[in-house]
């Protein structure tokens, strides 16, 4: 039988990821089933049991692809000359990919992540990590602007960056429970904060 290339092997990966997303946010992650991957990728259980073991290898490789996302937002505010404005791109990333009616299944997603995060230390880990990045990168963009003098000396960058990545996650649970959330007017409340850092 012949192998199958790379990249219709990379494909498959991301069917059944996709597949796992939709039925994760369906059901929950209680309650969805391996079985219920299995029909919605169209796959047989040997073909999805190659490349993930268990729900939680599952949800583990979502959180990771997410992480991925995340750190190219990062990569792309750390080009921005001015720290404030950088901030402002990734914001403006990371809402356009969380915060949008578009990405619904994302926000429900993380939710049930986090969620499973209390009870398995495996997804703890990884939620947590998840965290540490995104707030590594605003210590040292705070940071960075205090040195060149655009954000305020008084500013305490690690307690900053803390707020602000429980802001977003807060944000998101908020969208979750009021879906009517104006993204428009939310961003422009997050810029009138930032400028609120500027010297």
């Amino acid at each position: 039988m012949p192998r199958i290339s790379e990249q219709r092997r990379d494909q498959r990966r991301s069917d059944i990821l996709d597949a796992a997303r939709r039925c994760f946010a369906r059901a929950g992650f209680a309650r969805a089933t391996l079985q219920d991957v299995f029909a919605e990728s169209g796959l047989s259980a040997g073909c999805v049991y190659s490349y993930f073991q268990s729900k939680r290898d599952l949800v583990l490789a979502i959180a990771d692809e997410r992480h991925v996302e995340e750190r190219v937002a990062l990569e792309a505010a750390a080009a921005e000359k001015d720290p404030l404005d950088a901030i402002k791109l990734m914001m403006r990333a990371i809402f356009s990919a969380y915060l949008t009616k578009a990405a619904e299944e994302k926000r429900r997603l993380s939710l049930i992540t986090w969620s499973e995060a209390l009870f398995d230390e495996t997804v703890f880990a990884s939620a947590r990590d998840g965290m540490r990045e995104p707030r590594r990168a605003l210590v040292a963009i705070l940071k960075h602007g205090q040195q060149t003098g655009a954000v305020r000396k008084n500013v305490n960058a690690e307690a900053m960056a803390s707020a602000m990545v429980s802001m977003f996650q807060g944000l998101l649970l908020h969208k979750i429970w009021d879906p009517a959330m104006s993204l428009p007017a939310v961003t422009e409340a997050c810029d009138q904060l930032l400028e609120g850092l500027r010297v």
